[in-house]
């Protein structure tokens, strides 16, 4: 399910208060997640990922973890080796959060900024998921039984569009 970061659709905030939507939408969506799936908004996992055309990760200056901290290479996965002479792979880093750390703010406002893109949010056994992304969040509910309550509890969030984007 699709929700929206700010009403009538609208993809990036302007002014602080449309930026304080953004935030509250996100935390709201991350807040009723954790309770649906009975997990702890305080123990949440943030993913970022970095890109390179080789399998070992470097140590960039990636934009979500210097904003985030330094997180913990996971794994690297090959994202496109249609061109043997042009890989792409994915390096996944993992960093522990919770719901208003300052840290995970940041985070998600400079997705919604278009700043970086790639975040995935999870409880720690990925119960849920929830993709951030620039003008709302992507969420795959632990159920179908959850994401109809958050369908029903946030309407306006939701995509006017027939296919949901």
């Amino acid at each position: 399910m699709r929700f929206h970061s700010l009403p009538g659709s609208k993809r990036y905030a302007e002014t602080k208060t449309e930026y304080d939507e953004v935030l509250t939408r996100h935390r709201t969506a991350l807040g009723e997640l954790s309770a649906l799936a009975e997990t702890s908004p305080e123990d949440i996992r943030a993913i970022t990922v970095s890109w390179s055309d080789s399998p070992e990760p470097a140590e960039p200056a990636s934009e979500p973890r210097t904003a985030f901290g330094d997180g913990t290479y996971w794994r690297s996965v090959p994202y496109d080796l249609s061109d043997p002479g042009d890989p792409y792979w994915a390096h996944l880093y993992v960093t522990p959060t919770a719901l208003g750390s300052p840290g995970l703010e940041q985070l998600l406002l400079l997705v919604a900024d278009d700043g970086t893109r790639d975040v995935i949010l999870c409880a720690p056994g990925a119960e849920w998921l929830y993709h951030p992304y620039d003008g709302g969040g992507d969420v795959i509910a632990p159920d179908r039984a959850a994401r109809n309550v958050l369908r029903t509890r946030h309407p306006d969030w939701l995509s006017k569009h027939p296919q949901g984007l």
